[in-house]
């Protein structure tokens, strides 16, 4: 879990995600209800972090490194 006065970043597009409303940020990339039977894996795991208040920049460049 973050530190106070840790910088959140959306985990989908890296935007600072203070001041922003989680649940109507998630909308921005994914519908409300992710159907687990046509919704990816990653999809459900980045929606789910964005309803959480988003991740730090370290773990959004780990998320979005190159394999």
């Amino acid at each position: 879990m973050p530190t106070e006065g840790t910088i959140l970043v959306c985990p989908e597009c890296g935007r600072n995600m203070e001041g922003l409303d989680p649940e109507g940020h998630s909308l921005v990339h994914y519908p409300e209800y992710l159907d687990p039977a046509t919704s990816g894996k990653r999809a459900k795991v980045i929606q789910a972090k964005i309803l959480a208040g988003g991740v730090t920049p370290d773990e959004y460049a780990k998320l979005h490194e190159e394999v």
